[in-house]
């Protein structure tokens, strides 16, 4: 009788044994569940503070176009001559081209 008594207590002590396993791997699992969540949510703010950090640092950099050099440089090549731009070329455009009271047909 002793022995059915001890084997019973064993079995229940095993029972037991293996029920506190599996609670305390589900509370892990869900531990680890919400660590991943946290970091993800940290790596997500750590983002958001560079990026706005980089936007800070370059609206604090911006840099002004240097409008007298541009000026200067621009009455320089007036003063040599005919000047010309991207579009006409040096020899500029030819006053023909600009008349407008023509009666040719549109496209032609």
């Amino acid at each position: 009788m002793a022995d059915i008594g001890a084997a019973t207590l064993g079995l229940g002590t095993l029972g037991y044994g293996i029920y506190q396993g599996r609670k305390a791997e589900k509370m892990q699992k869900e531990a680890l569940k919400e660590q991943k969540l946290a970091q993800g949510e940290a790596t997500a703010r750590a983002e958001r503070q560079q990026r706005l950090g980089e936007e800070a640092m370059n609206r604090a950099n911006r840099k002004a176009p240097d409008v007298n050099a541009i000026m200067q440089a621009a009455q320089e090549v007036g003063s040599r001559g005919m000047s010309s731009t991207m579009l006409t070329g040096t020899r500029g455009v030819d006053p023909a081209s600009l008349l407008l009271a023509r009666s040719t047909l549109l496209g032609e």
